[in-house]
C-alpha cells in the first residue's frame, strides 16, 4: 500500500513540477529512476556476505538522502502549471525574492 501511494504521489507531483514543454522528459527521468531503484533493491540485499546490517544501513541511508532531496523541491499547491521554461524561471525568481 505504501509503495502504491508513493508511486501515485510521484506521478502527480512530477506532472505539477515541470513546465509543459519538458513534462514528458521529467516524467521519463522520474520513471527511469524508480525502475533503477527497483532493479537495485534486491541486489543490495546480496551485500550481507559477512555482516547482516550492511544492506539495511545502505537502504536506510538511501532513504534519508532521497527524503532530504524531496524536501528541497518547491511546493506546488495553489500554483498554476507553467507552459514554458521562461515562465517557470520567472515564477521561481519572484518566489525567491519574497
Amino acid at each position: 500500500m505504501a509503495i502504491g501511494g508513493a508511486w501515485m504521489t510521484m506521478y502527480t507531483y512530477t506532472k505539477e513540477l515541470y513546465p509543459t514543454v519538458v513534462r514528458s522528459v521529467g516524467f521519463g527521468v522520474s520513471q527511469t529512476s524508480s525502475w533503477v531503484g527497483g532493479i537495485m533493491a534486491p541486489l543490495i540485499l546480496l551485500m550481507d556476505g559477512s555482516n547482516i546490517i550492511v544492506p539495511y544501513v545502505t537502504m536506510g541511508a538511501l532513504f534519508i538522502i532521497s527524503a532530504t532531496c524531496l524536501f528541497l523541491l518547491p511546493e506546488t499547491k495553489g500554483r498554476p502549471l507553467e507552459d514554458t521554461l521562461k515562465t517557470k524561471a520567472k515564477a521561481e525568481f519572484v518566489e525567491a525574492n519574497l
